[in-house]
């Protein structure tokens, strides 16, 4: 069988216009504050959608006779085949932060604020609460996990279709190990503008810090490259991504405001994270749901131009479910 060889002249594209855009949208936090700048969280949230755009600019300049929707990800298969994988991508990265924090109070790394909930209690209003405060912060957790997470989700879609969507496609030809590397990579380092301002590791060298998050992006992109595969689609990882990213925000409302912990040492984006998400990736590799040396590009599904219909196996691999939270955004 004759695949093609990596098209560099559109990796480049993508990844100048996904940098470059990331990079001009967090101008007013260098000129300005840092973080601490007026409006900086909508300028975050603006920046995770350079991923997407620079997938569409690409496919427009450098076509290659496929429809977009299927370039970026956006047309799964019949939704019998992978409607399971939204109740992965919802619950399963709250569970591995869970998880993680677990280990994290084992450790000594994590306490939580049992009864004061200090740190809960300084995002409220300061006004007279309408029920006990554990009841509040019990109630605010549920509905983050039952609703919260699908909006984080819809604005993850914005890097999922640049990541999992046009960059997995066009590294599909790469055995999966060298994909995941690849993309947990330029996922990781897209993220310099801001994590060289602090974000997520406010106490880490800058280029420590970096390096992290590099860690955390690459080890999240082997469970959403198994999400992503057996997913069909971007929209599965979408949801996983707002889930890690809203999961690990909840994990520091428990804690003391007055020792709060550090992101190396709790979460998905820590020491404890980083062990639990790669004994999953174990899991998934030894049960041959997530096989590291075939090629994606030889198990995607075959659309008809016409019809839409979908032939042939995703992944390889049955309903197997298992996924992976931090704190910040991935």
């Amino acid at each position: 069988m004759t695949r093609r060889p990596v098209r560099w002249r559109r990796l480049l594209t993508y990844v100048v216009i996904a940098y470059g855009g990331a990079w001009l949208i967090c101008l007013p936090l260098w000129l300005g504050q840092g973080l601490r700048t007026p409006h900086a969280k909508a300028w975050i949230v603006a920046m995770m959608f350079t991923p997407a755009l620079a997938g569409l600019v690409t496919v427009l300049v450098w076509p290659d006779g496929r429809r977009i929707v299927d370039v970026l990800g956006l047309r799964p298969a019949a939704f019998r085949r992978w409607w399971w994988t939204l109740l992965v991508g919802w619950l399963g990265p709250p569970l591995l932060v869970t998880i993680a924090v677990g280990l994290a109070i084992a450790a000594g790394q994590f306490t939580i604020d049992w009864g004061t909930w200090s740190m809960f209690r300084t995002t409220l209003p300061n006004a007279p609460l309408p029920m006990p405060l554990s009841t509040l912060l019990l109630l605010t957790v549920a509905s983050s996990v039952l609703a919260n997470v699908w909006l984080a989700g819809a604005f993850a879609a914005g890097e999922e279709i640049g990541w999992r969507g046009f960059l997995r496609d066009e590294l599909s030809v790469l055995p999966r190990w060298a994909l995941i590397l690849a993309t947990g990579s330029i996922w990781g380092l897209w993220h310099a503008p801001i994590i060289l301002l602090g974000y997520n590791y406010p106490h880490l060298p800058p280029v420590v810090a970096l390096a992290c998050m590099v860690v955390f992006t690459t080890l999240a992109a082997a469970l959403l490259e198994w999400l992503r595969t057996v997913g069909t689609s971007i929209w599965p990882t979408a949801l996983a991504h707002g889930a890690i990213n809203t999961a690990g925000a909840l994990s520091l409302l428990l804690v003391p405001l007055s020792h709060p912990p550090s992101a190396l040492t709790s979460g998905l984006l820590g020491w404890t994270g980083w062990l639990v998400m790669a004994l999953t990736i174990g899991v998934l590799v030894l049960t041959g749901a997530l096989r590291l040396r075939a090629r994606p590009c030889d198990e995607q599904p075959v659309s008809s131009p016409r019809s839409g219909s979908v032939s042939a196996r995703a992944g390889g691999a049955g309903p197997s479910p298992g996924l992976g939270g931090s704190a910040g955004r991935s």
